[in-house]
């Protein structure tokens, strides 16, 4: 979100992060951003004013308008809304890298005066800004204030909202090395994770069958359907009345904030001496700064907030609910161009592989008795009818934990 931003303050030029940058911006310019960006999402104009449509359905990230081009089968998005944000994974995968506990330690020593350098004026701002938007109590009438006496702690908001929409916990310590709160939530989506890699694994070997001319082929293009029109179903579900939506954003809000700094050597970066010339070295320079590594797998992690917030997005909308949508996921395209979405669904099996640990491309699958394709490898696949939604059970392990 926050890269967006960027972007509309450089524009048409080399990125260079030493120039004006939304990071300059103080805590109520920056608040400002979020609130008109919030406001945008259904509104015409700026500000809060004229409705474009009060009845239009609410499903936040849900909704950004993609859509299947007719000749090339690729996604595009064409008349996209003017605000638009991540799904929510991408905050979790975010969390996930131990970013914002780093952030938290940098913010607590040199509150402390821990360092005998001093933040130059465009770092100090920065940390100011941070701490003023993520580490106090916002106003209540504050689009980012979801805590209050009954919920405090932020960090626990997140924990059970990414257990509530995925199934999955956050693993990694506080900055202070104490456990996430754990996730209380019995309406938890425990299946997504094993749904999800599913499909993966089908998608896998549609792929690799996309040139098979000859012999049998077992690409299944209706289980691709089945298992997006699960996942569908079940975010949809989650969201609806857009009681969800809020909350999606302020998470993303915040994990975007932290993100965008790693992207480049930004002043807070520099003065931390953490510059580098990727995301992940500087994440991890910045948590050898102040004695707190991040997770083994951030690199992945990383990888996979570029890229698996999208084609959930994508998901979301329902096009591949329909059979004769799939082929965009793994079908090449025509001499000379580039299927976008394959080569980042491709990227994403192979950094979800690395991140988690899971086979997804070596899974071994049998017909059931209902004549659709399952693992073989303990997972109970309760079905339907033939064809009908692939419903896959709570794994046995119970929510999924992304080993440190």
């Amino acid at each position: 979100m926050f890269l967006q931003f960027e972007k509309h303050y450089q524009p048409g030029r080399t990125f260079d992060p030493l120039r004006h940058s939304v990071t300059d911006l103080n805590d109520l310019q920056v608040l400002g951003l979020l609130e008109t960006a919030w406001a945008n999402r259904y509104l015409e104009g700026s500000g809060y004013l004229e409705p474009r449509d009060v009845d239009i359905e609410l499903s936040g990230s849900a909704s950004p308008n993609l859509f299947l081009d007719a000749m090339t089968g690729v996604p595009t998005t064409s008349g996209q809304r003017k605000a638009r944000w991540e799904n929510l994974i991408f905050a979790y995968l975010v969390e996930m890298t131990g970013i914002e506990a780093i952030v938290a330690r940098i913010l607590l020593n040199y509150g402390t005066w821990q360092y005998a350098d001093v933040p130059g004026p465009r770092a100090l701002h920065w940390l100011e800004t941070t701490q003023s938007l993520f580490y106090t109590f916002p106003s209540r009438s504050s689009l980012m204030n979801l805590t209050s006496a009954l919920q405090p702690d932020i960090r626990a908001i997140r924990s059970e909202d990414y257990a509530r929409m995925f199934g999955l916990p956050v693993t990694i310590p506080r900055y202070d090395g104490q456990p996430y709160p754990t996730p209380n939530v019995p309406t938890a989506n425990k299946d997504f994770v094993a749904i999800l890699e599913m499909l993966l694994y089908e998608v896998w070997r549609a792929y690799s069958e996309r040139n098979n001319s000859s012999g049998a082929n077992e690409t299944d293009v209706a289980a691709i359907s089945s298992l997006a029109r699960r996942l569908y179903d079940l975010m949809q579900t989650t969201r609806r009345n857009g009681v969800f939506d809020r909350r999606e954003f302020v998470h993303i809000s915040t994990m975007a904030w932290f993100y965008l700094i790693i992207q480049a050597d930004y002043p807070i970066i520099l003065d931390m001496r953490a510059q580098a010339s990727s995301p992940y070295e500087r994440l991890r320079n910045l948590g050898a700064r102040v004695g707190l590594a991040p997770h083994s797998r951030s690199e992945h992690f990383l990888y996979l907030a570029d890229t698996l917030p999208y084609l959930l997005m994508l998901i979301e909308t329902g096009v591949f609910n329909r059979e004769d949508a799939v082929a965009a996921l793994y079908k090449d395209l025509p001499s000379g161009t580039v299927n976008t979405l394959q080569q980042t669904v491709l990227k994403i099996i192979t950094n979800w592989e690395a991140a988690t640990g899971h086979n997804i491309k070596g899974t071994r699958t049998v017909l059931n008795p209902a004549g659709i394709r399952v693992p073989t490898d303990g997972r109970a696949v309760p079905v339907g009818p033939a064809r009908a939604r692939v419903l896959v059970s709570r794994p046995q392990s119970g929510i999924p934990a992304i080993p440190a």
